[in-house]
């Protein structure tokens, strides 16, 4: 009985863990109109992710979910000497940039099956 009541209780645990939103985020960074970089990050719902390419960028970004068609991206991003903070509004499954100085983010967020 006890191990029948463990395996439920167990098995309630995992199911709210994998029920919990996640996104998967596409960008790509430019820097003068080159592509310096194309990361895809996986982010849970609410939380912050972040990449770091060596002498070349070091991106942050955190995901809050604003509507099930929306999030908001607000973002640390390092490309040279050139440091920026952009935030945006995205619509999920559609393209969204911003570019400040010489630095251009591209991103496009979906909805995560995994």
């Amino acid at each position: 009985m006890k191990r029948t009541l463990l395996t439920v209780f167990l098995t309630l645990i995992s199911s709210s863990v994998l029920a919990s939103p996640g996104f998967l985020v596409s960008a790509e960074i430019k820097h003068k109109n080159e592509t310096i970089g194309s990361p895809a990050l996986r982010i849970a719902a609410n939380s912050t992710a972040s990449v770091k390419v060596s002498g070349s960028y070091d991106l942050k970004i955190n995901l809050k979910v604003n509507d099930e068609n929306s999030v908001l991206i607000s973002t640390d991003i390092t490309v040279g000497e050139e440091s920026h903070s952009p935030s945006m509004l995205v619509a999920l499954d559609q393209d969204a940039s911003i570019t400040v100085g010489d630095m251009t983010l591209s991103l496009v967020v979906a909805k995560s099956t995994e």
